[in-house]
């Protein structure tokens, strides 16, 4: 039996071949960017506790158990939906196909300075990195009014660093090795099925970025509410600090 195989068959197969590449080029190597709406619809912080009182007698010697919650001085919560739309555009802004994501996958980062997405300039946080211009973990701590004892220190609340959904960013791979931290659900729990965050470095800008894992549909957050993403950032509020940090954010949707 003869084959006979065409020209023009083999160079559309050699086209399909080239476009399956780059399609699949693009679903590893979305480059991250910012948010056409990103408005705070509620905000609102915790009240402090009222005194409480005892009554005290001339000559006695009284034992005392207190247990007591202070709000921290160190950290913002953001939590929230996504939605958002998957182009196909040229440079001009043209589009010749979107796809609507009512329920998106991705990524949110947030960081306190513009951050280069190029490949092999984004990695995870090290800890214990140093030297070349490296935000160090004790500099960084510092640099937000944190010690070594604080509780809720940057170590202290990314304490975790293989239970996480990898991910690429851009053509960087975002393995299982990043601190990561899970925020809280609606019974107060927290576990790689609730919310996932963790610490990404930026090389050039010698920054963190702060990373959301986005949960498409939703989940029961800690209110007791549906939210797509729950993520914490880093903010010196301590030593009498009031002053506000600019933040930039961007978003990976798949």
């Amino acid at each position: 039996m003869r084959i006979t195989i065409k020209r023009k068959d083999v160079e559309l197969a050699f086209l399909l071949l080239v476009m399956s590449m780059v399609v699949a080029q693009a679903l590893y190597a979305a480059t991250p960017e910012g948010a056409t709406n990103l408005t705070v619809v509620t905000s609102s912080t915790r009240q402090a506790t009222p005194s409480s009182t005892l009554d005290s007698i001339a000559g006695n010697v009284s034992q005392l158990s207190i247990t007591a919650y202070t709000q921290t001085q160190h950290w913002q919560g953001y939590y929230g939906n996504v939605t958002g739309t998957i182009l196909l555009s040229d440079a001009s802004g043209g589009t010749i196909y979107s796809w609507d994501t009512a329920n998106p996958s991705g990524q949110i980062f947030a960081s306190t300075s513009e951050v280069d997405f190029s490949d092999g300039n984004v990695e995870c946080y090290n800890f214990s990195k140093a030297g070349n211009g490296y935000l160090n973990l004790s500099a960084y701590e510092a640099s937000l009014g944190m010690t070594e004892s604080s509780e809720d220190g940057i170590n202290e609340t990314f304490n975790l660093t293989n239970a996480y959904d990898p991910f690429y960013v851009s053509a960087t791979y975002i393995n299982e090795t990043c601190p990561v931290t899970y925020l809280f659900n609606a019974t107060n729990q927290s576990s790689k099925n609730t919310y996932q965050e963790l610490l990404l470095y930026d090389l050039t800008a010698n920054n963190t970025i702060f990373t959301s894992i986005i949960r498409p549909g939703g989940i029961l957050g800690f209110n007791n509410l549906e939210w797509d993403f729950q993520m914490i950032v880093a903010e010196k509020g301590s030593q009498g600090d009031t002053s506000t940090t600019e933040y930039y954010f961007y978003i990976s949707l798949e």
